[in-house]
C-alpha cells in the first residue's frame, strides 16, 4: 500500500511566502503614503504659515529726508552712482536720475539680500520699495508719497492671493532638494503652461551646482508652483538670467 504523500509542509511554506509578500506590499504602500503625506503637509505648511515671508519694511524717521554734503552733490553731477557705506552688513549707494533729477538711496542688507530703495525729490521722500538682490525681484509694498509725506499710492508686490508661496518659501523648498555645496544665485516670477493649457504662476529659482569630481560648474532653474509649492521641473540653463 502506497503511503499518502504529506504536502501539508509545502502548503504551509507557500502560504507563509504569500503572507510575507502581502505584508511587504502593505509596508511599501504605507511607506509610499507616508512620503506623499509628508510631502503634501510640508508644502501646506508653507502655504498656511507666512512666517518666512516677513521682513523689516519700516521707513525710519531719519529716512524721510535726505541731506547731501557738498562733496556728494558734486560727485552726483559727474557720476551715476556713488558709494556712501560699504561694510560687512550694509551697503548704501546714491543714484541721481539724469532726467527727473530724483535721487535714490539704495540700502542693501547683506545678510538678508534685501534692498530698500528710497526715492527723494528736493530732499523729501516721494517713494520707497523693496527688492531681493539676487534677481532684483520686487517684494513687499511699494509706497508713493506727496511732498507733505502723505501716502498717495501703495502697490502690493507680495501678491499673497496669487502667490501663496512667497520668494523665501520657494527658495526654502529648493534648498531641501539641492546639495549643500550648491548656491542660489537668482530668482524671479514666471508662468508655466500645462498640458491642459492652464497657466500656473511659478517661482523660478536658479541654482549653481559644482561637480567636484569633474571640476565643472552647471546652472539649473527649478520651477516651483507658487500656489502649491510643488517643484514642477528642473532644467539646465546656460547663463545668469539677470
Amino acid at each position: 500500500m502506497k503511503q499518502k504523500e504529506n504536502t501539508s509542509g509545502t502548503g504551509s511554506g507557500i502560504n507563509y511566502i504569500k503572507a510575507a509578500m502581502q505584508n511587504k506590499v502593505k509596508i511599501m504602500a504605507i511607506l509610499l503614503c507616508s512620503v506623499v503625506i509628508y510631502s503634501c503637509n510640508s508644502q501646506k505648511r508653507f502655504v498656511k504659515n507666512d512666517n518666512l515671508c516677513g521682513f523689516d519694511d519700516d521707513i525710519l524717521l531719519k529716512e524721510k529726508t535726505l541731506s547731501l554734503s557738498k562733496k556728494q552733490d558734486s560727485l552726483l553731477l559727474h557720476k551715476k552712482l556713488i558709494e556712501v557705506i560699504n561694510n560687512k552688513s550694509t551697503e548704501s549707494t546714491l543714484f541721481k536720475h539724469p532726467t527727473y533729477g530724483t535721487i535714490t538711496n539704495k540700502l542693501t542688507n547683506k545678510q538678508t539680500n534685501i534692498e530698500k530703495s528710497l526715492v527723494y525729490e528736493k530732499g523729501k521722500l516721494i517713494g520707497s520699495f523693496f527688492s531681493y538682490v539676487k534677481g532684483g525681484e520686487n517684494i513687499g509694498k511699494e509706497t508713493h508719497y506727496d511732498t507733505d509725506g502723505t501716502i498717495t499710492k501703495v502697490i502690493d508686490h507680495r501678491q499673497a492671493d496669487k502667490y501663496p508661496i512667497c520668494y523665501k518659501e520657494a527658495m526654502a523648498i529648493v534648498k531641501r532638494r539641492m546639495a549643500n555645496r550648491d548656491t542660489i544665485f537668482s530668482l524671479g516670477k514666471g508662468k508655466w503652461v500645462t498640458k491642459t493649457k492652464d497657466t500656473v504662476r511659478t517661482w523660478e529659482v536658479f541654482v549653481r551646482e559644482i561637480d567636484k569630481k569633474k571640476e565643472e560648474e552647471k546652472s539649473w532653474v527649478y520651477r516651483v508652483n507658487a500656489v502649491t509649492g510643488e517643484i514642477i521641473n528642473k532644467k539646465e540653463v546656460i547663463s545668469n538670467p539677470r
